[in-house]
């Protein structure tokens, strides 16, 4: 089975949401049908986050990154989205949200649907020599 590993590092707010002090930090990851939010960091405006995800690999899904600052009276408002349509190997993303992502693929896995396919294959190549030596 293949994983996706995301590392949250931190998050740089440019503007100060909350009116009495810094802004109160919650990110939130939807992965295909994973949904994760983290711990609010509170009182800050370069929160780190410094957390790893693993999700299992789906292939075709995007990743919504969110962050919200969340000590306000009408809720929790949105201050950063970020959406990845196509999933690479491997990226290093160095904007407001700073975070990681990476394809883990397990050899293991390979290995063996190989192994059965191999053994598929040569049993119908033997099933078809067997039913022309039967012919002949």
């Amino acid at each position: 089975m293949d994983l996706l590993r995301i590392n949250l590092i931190s998050f740089k707010s440019n503007k100060n949401i909350d009116i009495f002090s810094k802004n109160d930090i919650k990110a939130t990851i939807k992965y295909g049908y994973y949904y994760v939010i983290t711990d609010t960091i509170k009182n800050n405006n370069y929160s780190f986050f410094n957390k790893e995800y693993l999700f299992k690999y789906i292939e075709d899904a995007n990743i919504i990154l969110k962050v919200y600052e969340t000590d306000n009276i009408l809720g929790d408002i949105e201050i950063y989205k970020e959406i990845i349509f196509k999933i690479k190997d491997r990226k290093i993303c160095n904007n407001q949200l700073k975070f990681t992502y990476e394809i883990i693929y397990n050899e293991y896995d390979k290995h063996l649907m190989k192994k059965c396919f191999d053994t598929l294959y040569n049993n119908i190549i033997e099933t078809k020599l067997t039913k022309i030596k039967a012919i002949v």
